[in-house]
């Protein structure tokens, strides 16, 4: 996944085993850089309103969102992984929103350097984004 100048990165997870009615205790969005250095950078992890494909998108078409972020992520200055807290966009999932995933997108694109997030095809499976979630039925 990258993510940079005109670069938007999407990710969802199936998070159909949690019961309907569960309570969210904490809900953590993994996410690991893979590519070299450069300056400190921040991500927003904002939820989507509306339906996407992996083999359908393109930027004309992206997925409608939030009306804001639900985390934020400080992107390492090198290859590392880091997490966000996504608590508030799982439980309203849980409860009320369709689950349609995440984009990542730089906060100020026009000036973003390009960031590469591993993807769920990385060779290294502990490099995979991942979601940890704790939750009470």
């Amino acid at each position: 996944m990258s993510v940079g100048s005109q670069q938007r990165s999407f990710v969802m997870f199936d998070i159909s085993t949690i019961p309907p009615s569960a309570t969210i205790a904490s809900a953590t969005l993994r996410l690991c850089r893979t590519n070299g250095s450069g300056s400190a950078r921040t991500h927003e992890v904002r939820a989507l309103t509306s339906a996407w494909t992996e083999s359908g998108l393109t930027w004309n078409n992206q997925p409608s969102l939030a009306v804001s972020a639900g985390g934020t992520i400080s992107v390492p200055s090198s290859a590392g992984c880091v997490t966000a807290d996504v608590t508030t966009d799982v439980q309203a999932w849980i409860l009320v929103a369709p689950n349609f995933g995440w984009r990542i997108a730089d906060v100020v694109e026009a000036t973003a350097p390009l960031v590469d997030w591993a993807t769920r095809e990385e060779p290294s499976s502990s490099l995979r984004p991942s979601l940890s979630v704790t939750y009470t039925p």
